[in-house]
Order: structure tokens, then C-alpha cells, then sequence
């Protein structure tokens, strides 16, 4: 398998475009849901949409934990790399209430992969190193 990095500028230049991207839909996002910090931030940003909230499993990988109220929200859920079981685990939570819609945006996603997703941002089938995993693996702490 192919080791593949990205640094600080290319990933910035990719969360940009991924933004623009979004942007130029009509939908207006009324909530965002960041199981990726780091695009969902600067997303956010982006479509000046103030409601930004965490989205993410438990230990356990079977409980969606988010205290956003999703109730009638045109939602965005931003990924740093798409899981696809994390995914359909925070799909099966949003639609107990009624929402507007969802759409789904990633920082990186493998086209192998059966996902289904409104925003790509970068696609690659190797295995691609962000530089806040590479930070971590260094000893930082984020």
C-alpha cells in the first residue's frame, strides 16, 4: 500500500475548495456536524454558519453522541475521511427527528469505497497521512 502525505498548505488549499464547493449549492447549511475538526472549522467559516457542533461515537462505536438539535436543519456532516460505519451510525441518528436535509462532505475519500457523498474534497486510493496525524504521532496532543 502506497503511503501518501499531505502538508499544512495542500490540506488548506483542499478544505477551501471544499467550502467554495458547498457554497455554491442551494441549500443553505443550517447546521454543521464536524466529525473532522479541522475542515468543519474552516467550512464553517466559509458558509459563515455560526452552528457548528461535534458529532462522534462512543468507546463502544455504537452510540452517536451530538448535542445538536437537528430538528428541521438543512445539516452538513463534515468528515476528515469518510468512515463508512460511523457514517451510517450517525445517519441512523439524525433521521429519528425530522430535518430539511443532509448532505455529506469529506476531506478525503476513496473511491473503493461505497459512500455515498455530496463534497469530495481530495480522492485517493493510498493510505493518506494528515498532518495533524502525523502531529500526533510525533507525541503532540490536539
Amino acid at each position: 500500500m502506497t503511503i501518501e502525505t499531505l502538508d499544512w498548505i495542500e490540506i488548506l488549499n483542499i478544505i477551501k475548495n471544499l467550502g467554495e464547493q458547498i457554497k455554491r449549492s442551494p441549500i443553505h447549511t443550517s447546521l454543521i456536524l464536524a466529525h473532522g475538526w479541522i475542515p468543519a472549522l474552516i467550512i464553517a467559516d466559509i458558509l459563515h454558519c455560526k452552528n457548528l457542533e461535534a458529532i462522534s461515537l462512543d468507546s463502544t462505536k455504537t452510540t452517536v453522541q451530538t448535542f445538536a438539535d437537528t430538528t428541521n436543519q438543512n445539516i452538513l456532516i463534515v468528515f476528515d475521511r469518510i468512515n463508512e460505519y460511523a457514517l451510517a451510525q450517525i445517519l441512523k441518528k439524525i433521521r429519528q427527528k425530522p430535518f430539511k436535509s443532509i448532505r455529506i462532505a469529506t476531506l478525503l475519500h476513496n473511491p473503493l469505497t461505497s459512500s455515498k457523498v455530496a463534497y469530495i474534497g481530495f480522492e485517493s486510493t493510498n493510505n493518506v497521512i494528515l498532518p495533524w496525524e502525523e502531529y500526533t504521532k510525533l507525541g503532540g496532543k490536539l
